[in-house]
C-alpha cells in the first residue's frame, strides 16, 4: 500500500521535490517541506539523517553529480519520501538498497529539522 497522500498534499510534496531536487543538495529544506505533509498522513513521520559508518560521503544510486556527507529522507507510511523517491516514496526496507550505493555502511539517525540547517 502507497502513501495516503490526499491530492493536495501530494502536489505539495511533488513542488517541494521541484524546487529541492536531489542534485541542488538541499536535502535538508526538502525534508522540512516533505514532513509538514507527512505528519498530517501519518503523525508518527519523522525525519533520518543519513550519514556514513564508513568513509567519508554517502553515495546514490543515482548520478547526483555532487559529493553528499549526509543526505536526510523523511519516513512516513512506512516508506522513505526525498528527492531520490519521488512523492511515492519507497517502502521503508527497501529505500537503502534501492538508492543508496554501499548500503551497509550507512548510519540512520533521527534528527530534528527545527532551526536553520546544520
Amino acid at each position: 500500500m502507497g502513501i495516503r497522500w490526499s491530492r493536495s498534499e501530494r502536489d505539495a510534496v511533488e513542488a517541494a521535490l521541484i524546487e529541492h531536487p536531489a542534485p541542488s543538495g538541499r536535502c535538508f529544506h526538502a525534508a522540512r517541506a516533505i514532513l509538514r505533509f507527512a505528519q498530517r498522513v501519518d503523525p508518527d513521520a519523522r525525519p533520518w539523517r543519513i550519514t556514513p559508518a564508513v568513509g567519508r560521503f554517502v553515495v546514490p544510486r543515482s548520478d547526483v553529480e555532487l559529493r553528499w556527507f549526509h543526505h536526510i529522507t523523511v519516513q512516513v507510511d512506512a516508506h522513505a519520501v526525498d528527492a531520490l523517491t519521488g512523492a511515492d516514496g519507497t517502502t521503508w526496507p527497501d529505500y537503502l538498497p534501492q538508492h543508496w550505493q554501499y548500503p551497509k555502511y550507512l548510519r540512520l539517525t533521527e534528527t530534528d529539522l527545527a532551526g536553520a540547517e546544520p
